[in-house]
């Protein structure tokens, strides 16, 4: 068949169409004019993307103004609810994107100083906490305890409601808490468990043999024990011997307290810790509830007493949230007039170098210039570092330690407030300070240093993969490698790499501290210590938590009241949409939109906040009822 007639043959559904004839060559055009037109669209693309966003911004915003459009006032007669619930949190925690006002879950510090001001707040009648799945550490549950006994001291009333007292696990914990109220109140098939405290460690040497891994691991001193479920089968005696002192030092602490505000023996609270677990009736019985009733009972008994009418309206009760935002608002109008400034740093979670982005780590590039700032600051006359760290990288707190130590060389007192734990890292930082805070229970020092590798080797031979590695450059290129262990020759540079660590650990502390490195040697030895072991052993000045530390600034900067001096916390926390504009790039056109709407969006927070507030006065949905219809 002649070519020329092959386009007339059969051709599959998807054939290629016949190609064109190639058209002759023209003379090359001038491009500006595309170029421009191409150039023209993009920028507009990026204009109408930025009104967009903002159209939604502003949107959401001016509907949630549009309702309220003046700060709502509190009643003259309230009472202040609390419902604890959730992972209490030292500072607070950013409100999502998708509702960048939300009311978001009171820290640690906003507790304690709200319920300061509500003990000397005449509308306040009394405090009602609604105790559910709260997930604190002892030391938290100190400061708070602290803050809710002079509450009482002022003459008002505080209310406690659970449904148990620990079914499962944390039942001591909670009703710990609860002993330091009037009256606490329990469901009438609740129970309470306050069976005392264990310590239980899982050991995997055994595990990690049959599968042919090799922790190989080295510490300083005996009792930096991190690793030891990883390398060894059973507890050791130092591991064994800190963990005692760990769980006497809570058990002191616990039963110091709770059987005189139970009203209680001594001998009789350590029977109860024995018997372990009460039924309803038995607990009533024993005082540990002074009530067993459902929470619609509790809240007419409030009203009845505040009011005189079990059918009083509901708005007698206060959300915690928006009598904080009231109270928040008036110290910030005060503060106008306060002359001296205090900055607050939180040192919280492990200590690494770089953020990168992650959230509840401590960045030593975040921390050690908000203290750099605050040393330059003319307005900051010193100070506050609360750290609540387990510790981590030696570099990223020898940063933050220098950033400490050029801020005291300006003439700024550091004063610590530890808070659950500031060990190894975190006390490394801590060491430095002029004056340091630490609850009973914080667990405090960990003087020592460890470091090491897995490897792989055997379950590589078990598996029957080979590893070929004759080709290096240096003669220990391989020692952070996982397929072999630490030869002779890299465990001597390991070791030295951790004699350098400690000896300068040794060192820091024993030139923040005042003590002589054979004393610093005696309680350091990677040995953790609670806070008032570590109190008698010279580790802290005084046993107190956040409020205590503010005060002794204030006092050390010659206030009369802790409230005179306005704390600034540093650095800011970014808003939300901070956040999404640092992400598209600071260069950006849409960067600059958002970063104008998120410096008014902050401004009007307060206002949409208070809208929020306002809406939770109002709307039956919100009100303090919400949690206690199913008992109705």
């Amino acid at each position: 068949m002649s070519g020329k007639n092959t386009y007339r043959k059969h051709r599959p559904l998807f054939a290629h169409q016949l190609p064109k004839p190639a058209k002759k060559s023209k003379k090359k055009k001038w491009v500006i004019l595309p170029v421009l037109w191409r150039s023209f669209k993009r920028t507009c693309f990026a204009l109408g993307l930025m009104m967009m966003i903002s159209m939604v911004f502003w949107g959401v915003t001016l509907s949630r103004l549009s309702s309220q459009t003046a700060p709502p006032s509190l009643p003259s007669e309230m009472v202040v609810y609390l419902k604890l619930e959730g992972q209490v949190s030292e500072h607070q925690q950013m409100s999502p994107f998708a509702n960048p006002f939300a009311p978001v879950a009171p820290t640690l510090r906003t507790m304690v100083e709200t319920l300061e001001r509500a003990g000397s707040d005449d509308r306040v009648k009394g405090l009602m906490v609604r105790l559910s799945d709260v997930s604190m550490s002892l030391s938290q549950i100190q400061e708070l305890r602290a803050a809710i006994k002079d509450f009482r001291e002022t003459g008002k009333f505080a209310y406690i409601y659970a449904s148990s007292y620990g079914g499962g696990t944390g039942g001591l914990g909670r009703l710990y808490l609860a002993s330091a109220f009037d009256q606490r109140w329990m469901q009438p098939l609740g129970v309470v468990s306050m069976a005392g405290m264990r310590v239980e460690m899982p050991f995997f040497k055994n595990v990690l043999d049959k599968i042919g891994v090799v922790p190989d691991f080295f510490q300083r001193k005996e009792y930096k024990t991190a690793y030891e479920s990883l390398t060894n089968k059973e507890m050791s005696a130092a591991n064994r011997e800190a963990m005692r002192t760990v769980v006497e030092a809570m058990r002191d602490a616990i039963s110091a307290d709770m059987p005189s505000d139970l009203g209680m023996e001594a001998e009789a609270f350590d029977d109860y810790i024995d018997y372990g677990l009460f039924t309803a009736p038995e607990a009533l019985d024993r005082n540990l509830v002074t009530h067993l009733d459902y929470v619609d009972v509790l809240i007419d008994t409030v009203k009845e007493q505040v009011t005189g009418s079990a059918s009083a309206d509901d708005s007698l009760f206060v959300h915690f949230d928006a009598y904080a935002q009231d109270v928040t608002r008036g110290a910030e109008n005060a503060a106008m007039h306060k002359q001296k400034r205090a900055a607050l740093i939180y040192v919280s979670g492990a200590i690494v170098e770089t953020s990168q982005g992650q959230d509840n780590i401590a960045a030593a590039d975040i921390i050690a210039p908000a203290i750099l700032d605050a040393a330059d600051d003319k307005s900051i006359e010193a100070i506050i570092l609360r750290i609540n760290s387990p510790g981590g990288s030696p570099v990223a707190s020898e940063s933050i330690l220098r950033a400490m130590h050029k801020a005291q060389a300006k003439g700024k007192q550091v004063i610590v407030s530890m808070g659950t734990v500031a060990a190894s890292g975190g006390y490394w930082i801590a060491s430095g300070a002029d004056y340091i805070f630490a609850m009973p229970t914080t667990l405090t020092g960990s003087i020592g240093v460890l470091g090491g590798k897995f490897s792989a080797g055997p379950m590589w031979d078990k598996l029957g993969v080979q590893w070929d590695r004759s080709i290096q450059w240096g003669d220990n290129a391989g020692i952070w490698s996982f397929n072999e262990t630490f030869t002779p020759d890299q465990k001597l540079r390991i070791d030295a790499m951790l004699d350098q660590i400690y000896t300068a650990f040794i060192e820091r502390v024993s030139k923040g501290r005042g003590l002589t490195p054979k004393q610093t040697e005696r309680i350091a030895r990677g040995r953790v210590w609670p806070g008032l072991n570590a109190y008698e052993n010279g580790l802290v000045d005084e046993l107190g938590g956040l409020k205590d530390a503010v005060a002794y600034t204030a006092a050390a900067l010659d206030l009369d009241n802790p409230s005179d001096l306005k704390l600034v916390q540093m650095p800011k926390e970014l808003s939300p949409l901070e956040q999404l504009a640092k992400l598209l790039g600071q260069r950006s056109i849409i960067f600059e939109s958002l970063r104008m709407q998120s410096t008014i969006g902050q401004l009007l927070a307060p206002i949409a906040r208070e809208a929020d507030t306002l809406s939770m006065m109002r709307d039956p949905e919100m009100m303090v009822y919400t949690p206690v219809r199913g008992a109705r």
